[in-house]
């Protein structure tokens, strides 16, 4: 993460953390560059308005090397109009956000970037009290749902099912409780690889707008706590 101005770069950087992407940070280009030189990132994100060398100069000095052409990168321009001139970066090929970045527009485009399957909904590390089937799971064990987004779940769980399989769900959130029918799209067992963690991915087949809009609200407000939003 490239970006001159403090506040900016420690709410993306923090941003990008919760994404759960390691991050290192700069301030200018040149120390930038210097960074790359020592670690290959796989996506930089840049500030078009930087101090000495700008965000666009940086790119064409990182497409001019052979070692570093291939590095995905995101510019990030200033809100508004910047003239005519901005017209042939925005049809340059570059990935392109306009400041301020909606969470969601961050998070769809470093996935574009960074993922063979991209996912479109923001998902968040959790430990949430989940029921299968009328069955709860036994947290004891540490049974429990480990990550969420709006469209599904991972169950982290000892009982195996088959990938397909319909199932009901009951996803404790704080003090509401979210009914939902989903569908197992795979599954992994304990002993199939190394630290590979038991359970299955589930998606949302069956569930109510407003509980759908709960835990996007949740998702959101777990990525966010703490960060001012507004980017400059």
């Amino acid at each position: 993460m490239v970006e001159s101005n403090a506040n900016d770069l420690f709410t993306t950087a923090m941003l990008l953390h919760r994404f759960s992407y390691p991050v290192c940070t700069a301030r200018n280009a040149r120390q930038a560059l210097d960074m790359v030189s020592v670690a290959m990132p796989a996506l930089v994100v840049i500030d078009f308005n930087l101090p000495g060398m700008n965000g666009i100069d940086f790119l064409r000095v990182l497409g001019s090397n052979p070692h570093t052409f291939s590095i995905h990168h995101l510019l990030l321009l200033p809100p508004g109009d910047m003239g005519h001139g901005m017209n042939d970066v925005e049809r340059g090929g570059h990935s392109i956000l306009r400041k301020p970045v909606p969470l969601e527009d961050l998070y769809r485009a470093v996935q574009a970037a960074m993922e063979p399957t991209p996912r479109a909904n923001i998902r968040v590390q959790t430990a949430l009290p989940v029921t299968v089937n009328n069955v709860a799971l036994d947290s004891a064990r540490g049974e429990c749902a480990t990550h969420v987004s709006a469209q599904g779940l991972y169950i982290r769980t000892f009982k195996y099912h088959k990938p397909d399989e319909q199932i009901a769900l009951q996803l404790t959130i704080g003090d509401r409780t979210v009914k939902a029918d989903g569908k197992i799209l795979y599954t992994r067992r304990q002993d199939s690889a190394p630290f590979v963690e038991p359970g299955m991915a589930v998606k949302f087949t069956r569930i109510m707008a407003e509980d759908r809009e709960f835990i996007r609200q949740f998702v959101r407000d777990s990525v966010t706590r703490g960060i001012v939003m507004e980017l400059h």
